[in-house]
């Protein structure tokens, strides 16, 4: 199955990713990730929290476009 046989709707979100101030050696970083066209967003500090963002966004957005099927 390729990209051009199955349609399907893309989602745009954009990751903005910085290092944490107080302890600029520390390795930590903060981000923000946002839905570009929906406009929802979630801080994070850690992976999990943006994957668990970014997954419940796909289910929220799967769920409303077959709602309107």
């Amino acid at each position: 199955m390729d990209e051009t046989t199955q349609p399907q709707q893309s989602h745009l979100f954009t990751v903005r990713l910085w290092p944490e101030v107080t302890e600029p050696a520390s390795g930590i970083w903060r981000g923000k990730v946002q839905h570009v066209s929906g406009g929802a967003w979630r801080s994070f500090q850690d992976w999990d929290t943006l994957v668990a963002f970014l997954q419940t966004q796909m289910e929220d957005l799967a769920s409303a476009t077959h709602q309107h099927s």
